[in-house]
């Protein structure tokens, strides 16, 4: 498999050639295998001979990690793009502890899981209500309340195409939003064009915590107190994409964030909350028209 052979690169003692290669592959390309061996002597990383070198470059083409055009090497664009998934996914499950929201239809008892990245968080949550485990036999319609409304900071389009595709896979989503920052109304509106049924911003909900609803299975999310005042902050910063870029630009998305999760089965408080969304929603008024 393409990736295992970059994990081997990782591993073997002996692949020190075929980094090499890769390395200098990765600065200039293309390169002959005569080109690629006085560059590796040139700078003196270790002692090789031209045979090594060119036996080396026959198992990366083999392996799908290099592709030669004539008597020129490069790396296999393929094969870049599988590493670039790869570190993607690694990236992501570190940045998240290693945490990871698969859960099993009629699960029971608590489960418990803690996020450090923010956008892993939202997208993880995201991905979990599409699937559907937390609904059993119940109807897996959501209901969310929020101090702040929930968005990756890492956006990417694919983002919202998640959102969109788990509205429409539990066939009904409404979220009720305390605060009512521009970034607030921002990602109101994006819930909105995701097809959520209604979305309430400016309205006290009167709970401590952020919960979604799932059939009888309760989310509950609990930030620190460091985490809620880098949220404070940064939603003050945000109220255009543009401005999500500028923050992403300038590393603030990477602030010290923590979140608790607790996943648990309770008929009476998901009914509660249900009857609490039905009293605090409130329908779209439509737009005046333009005259």
């Amino acid at each position: 498999m393409i990736v295992d052979g970059a994990i081997s690169l990782l591993r073997e003692r002996e692949s020190s050639t075929k980094e090499a290669i890769i390395n200098i592959l990765a600065e200039n390309w293309p390169l002959t295998a005569k080109g690629l061996y006085f560059e590796i002597r040139s700078r003196k990383l270790f002692h090789v001979s031209y045979q090594a070198v060119h036996k080396t470059l026959n198992q990366l083409e083999t392996e799908h990690v290099l592709e030669r055009l004539g008597h020129d090497y490069r790396l296999n664009r393929h094969w870049i793009q599988h590493v670039k998934q790869f570190g993607s996914k690694l990236e992501q499950t570190y940045s998240g502890n290693g945490s990871t929201l698969k859960i099993v239809p009629g699960f029971t008892g608590t489960l418990n899981f803690k996020f450090t990245n923010y956008s892993h968080l939202c997208t993880s949550l995201v991905d979990l209500l599409r699937r559907k485990p937390l609904a059993g036999k119940e109807k897996p319609a959501v209901i969310g309340f929020f101090d702040h409304a929930f968005w990756p900071l890492e956006f990417a389009f694919r983002d919202f195409a998640l959102l969109k595709n788990m509205v429409a896979s539990v066939g009904e989503a409404s979220a009720v939003i305390r605060k009512t920052s521009s970034f607030d109304s921002l990602i109101a509106h994006f819930y909105r064009l995701a097809g959520s049924r209604t979305v309430s911003i400016g309205v006290d909900h009167g709970l401590e915590n952020d919960f979604i609803v799932q059939g009888n299975s309760i989310i509950e999310i609990r930030k620190s107190p460091e985490t809620m005042k880098a949220m404070e902050h940064l939603y003050s910063q945000v109220s255009s994409l543009q401005d999500l870029l500028r923050v992403y630009a300038q590393n603030q998305y990477q602030a010290p964030y923590d979140f608790d999760v607790t996943i648990y089965q309770n008929k009476d408080l998901a009914k509660a909350l249900k009857e609490k969304m039905a009293r605090l929603s409130r329908p779209e008024e439509p737009a005046e028209p333009a005259e």
